[in-house]
């Protein structure tokens, strides 16, 4: 019996031999299908007829690239040589004179051979206030090529400016300057002395008119704008002469002692008060009863006032 159990064990039946030798030969046929399949199946041959396509093709493109380029290039070189016969033409018909930059009008700098771009830019810069100094100063233009700035230069005329100060105060030569009298000095002779111009000159006689004439030399420098350093300049040439205008108080209206730059309103309006109170004035030294009237004030003004018998 256990034998016979063994031997059933061991064995196969016939379903399972023919499972396993198929099984088998399924393996085997995976195995071998890749060598089967390189030797009964052959290998197709490549063809340069693609590669060949490819490459003409290729050299069509870059045929056509070439040729766009090249027509490109032409095409610039033309716009170029365009350009540069124009150049050559404004060149042509520059008309090259003498001229300040400061002054001249569009049309001129055109006609000089600036673009009208340019020209009218430059006019916008003087209209505002921009100013050339010296000829090289074209070269800064932008706009104008160096080579024509280098034509235009050696054309340039630029009157020479002078300062705000050299207009009113102009050089004088120091010897020429007469000694002149500044209580009788015109116009004419106050301008030849240096640092003092028309303005100045026209103060400084107004002042003396209204002082009645001056009794030091330090009350020029109560003129306006009259300074220390320009009467040093002429301090040698400057004598004090002539008569005062005096005004005789007893006399003179209210209005005309007012004006006297060192009475004014308030002491003339004191004088004219006492002597419509107290009379005429017998002295000078009267004036000093008036309490409004002080030493300092009295002192001050006592040499342009007189008493007329």
């Amino acid at each position: 019996m256990q034998k016979k159990e063994q031997h059933q064990l061991l064995s196969f039946s016939k379903k399972e031999k023919n499972g396993i030798i198929i099984i088998v030969f399924i393996n085997l046929l995976l195995i071998f299908t890749p060598f089967i399949y390189e030797r009964l199946i052959p290998e197709k041959e490549e063809t340069n007829v693609d590669l060949i396509t490819e490459l003409k093709t290729l050299e069509e493109i870059q045929k056509d690239s070439v040729k766009h380029f090249e027509t490109r290039l032409q095409s610039s070189n033309e716009i170029y040589n365009q350009s540069e016969t124009e150049e050559e033409k404004v060149e042509t018909k520059t008309e090259l004179f003498h001229f300040n930059p400061n002054v001249i009008t569009e049309r001129e700098w055109m006609k000089l051979g600036v673009s009208e771009k340019t020209a009218k830019s430059i006019q916008k810069y003087i209209s505002k206030g921009g100013q050339f100094r010296k000829p090289e100063d074209i070269k800064k233009i932008w706009g104008i090529p160096e080579t024509l700035a280098n034509k235009l230069i050696p054309f340039v005329q630029i009157p020479e400016v002078k300062s705000t100060y050299e207009k009113e105060f102009p050089k004088k030569d120091e010897r020429s300057a007469k000694t002149i009298d500044i209580n009788k000095a015109d116009s004419a002779l106050w301008e030849s002395l240096p640092g003092i111009g028309p303005t100045l000159a026209r103060r400084i006689i107004l002042y003396r008119e209204k002082l009645g004439g001056f009794i030091e030399m330090s009350q020029l420098l109560e003129v306006w704008g009259l300074q220390d350093s320009v009467l040093q300049k002429s301090k040698n040439r400057l004598i004090l002469g002539g008569e005062i205008k005096k005004i005789d108080i007893n006399l003179a209206t209210f209005e005309a002692i007012k004006t006297h730059p060192y009475i004014g309103y308030k002491s003339a309006n004191a004088i004219i008060n006492y002597r419509n109170q107290h009379g005429n004035f017998n002295r000078l030294e009267d004036i000093q009863k008036i309490v409004q009237i002080d030493e300092k004030t009295y002192n001050r003004f006592h040499h342009y006032l007189t008493i007329k018998q």
